[in-house]
C-alpha cells in the first residue's frame, strides 16, 4: 500500500507539472507573440499591415500588467519543471536559473537578435538577401585598406583589439601573480595585500570607470600630462585616444582579474616544475 501510494504521488506530480509547463508555455507564446505580432501602427510581421488584414490601430505597451503576468508564468513554468524532476526539485533553484535566464534573454539576446534581422530586411523594410549580403560583406567589416594606407575594417580592428589585450593581459597579469606568490623582497607581505586588494576590483567595477581613471590621468587635461606639461614644457597631445588607449584600458582592467587565476597556480610548485621539466633554466626560456 504504501508503494503504491507513493507511486500514485509521483505520478500525480508529474502530471501536475506537466500540466504547469504547458500551461506556462501557452502562455508565454501567446504573450509573445501578440506583443511581437502587433506593434504601435499595426501588424508587424511580414508586412501583414499593407494587405486586406491590415488593422486600422495598434496597440500600446503591455505595462505593469503584461510583466506581472510574464513573471507568474515564468515562475509557473520553472514549478512544473522541477515536478518533473528537473533541478532535483528545488524549487528556489530553478525559479533563480529561469529568471536570470530570461533577462539575459531580454536585455542581451533580444537586442542581438533585433539587431541581426534587420540586417535582412532593406530601406522599405521588406526581406532582401541582397541588402543582407551587403552589409555582412561591406568594406567597412572586411576592409584591409590599413595595410597599405587607410583603416582596416571592424572586424580586424575587432580580432587586432583582442589579440593585443588578450596578450597584454597575459603579460601583467603572470608578473603580478609571480610578485605576490614568488617574490623574496622584503616588502613582498605589504605589495600580496595590494595586489589581492586591486586583484578584486574588476568584479565590482564597470569597464568605463577604469577608462574614465585613464582619462583623468594621461588625457589631454589630465593630471599626468599637466604636471608634465609643468615642469618640463611638454605639450599635452591625445594619444590617449584611439587603439592604443583602448588596449591600455582593456589590459588593465582584465589583467587585475587574470592575476588572481595566475595566482592560484604560482601559489603551487607544480608550474615551476612543469618548466623545470621542459628544460628551462634561470637564464633560458
Amino acid at each position: 500500500m504504501l508503494v503504491g501510494a507513493s507511486l500514485a504521488t509521483h505520478c500525480n506530480q508529474r502530471r501536475w507539472g506537466m500540466l504547469f509547463v504547458l500551461a506556462a508555455s501557452l502562455g508565454l507564446l501567446s504573450i509573445l507573440g501578440t506583443g511581437f505580432a502587433i506593434g504601435h501602427q499595426g501588424w508587424i510581421w511580414l508586412g501583414l499591415q499593407s494587405g486586406r488584414f491590415g488593422l486600422p490601430v495598434g496597440q500600446a505597451a503591455m505595462g505593469w500588467g503584461g510583466m506581472c503576468v510574464s513573471i507568474s508564468l515564468l515562475m509557473l513554468l520553472a514549478v512544473g519543471c522541477t515536478r518533473l524532476g528537473a533541478f532535483r526539485g528545488d524549487i528556489f533553484t530553478a525559479c533563480a536559473v529561469f529568471a536570470c535566464s530570461g533577462l539575459l534573454l531580454m536585455f542581451v539576446g533580444l537586442p542581438v537578435f533585433r539587431a541581426l534581422a534587420e540586417a535582412f530586411l532593406d530601406d522599405g523594410g521588406t526581406l532582401s538577401i541582397g541588402a543582407a549580403a551587403a552589409r555582412i560583406f561591406s568594406t567597412r567589416i572586411w576592409s584591409l585598406s590599413c595595410m597599405a594606407s587607410g583603416g582596416c575594417g571592424v572586424a580586424w580592428n575587432t580580432l587586432f583589439l583582442a589579440i593585443a589585450s588578450a596578450t597584454g593581459t597575459t603579460v601583467l597579469g603572470t608578473l603580478l601573480a609571480m610578485l605576490t606568490e614568488r617574490s623574496g623582497s622584503a616588502s613582498h607581505r605589504y605589495t600580496k595585500p595590494v595586489v589581492n586588494l586591486l586583484a578584486t576590483l574588476p568584479l565590482i567595477t564597470p569597464p568605463f570607470v577604469v577608462g574614465m581613471g585613464l582619462i583623468l590621468l594621461f588625457g589631454r587635461a589630465g593630471l599626468v600630462n599637466e604636471l608634465l606639461e609643468s615642469l618640463f614644457g611638454l605639450e599635452p597631445t591625445r594619444w590617449l585616444y584611439g587603439a592604443q588607449g583602448t588596449v591600455i584600458e582593456r589590459s588593465t582592467h582584465i589583467n587585475l582579474g587574470y592575476e588572481d587565476v595566475y595566482q592560484q597556480s604560482w601559489r603551487s610548485d607544480a608550474v615551476p616544475c612543469s618548466i623545470g621539466r621542459l628544460g628551462a633554466g634561470v637564464y633560458t626560456i
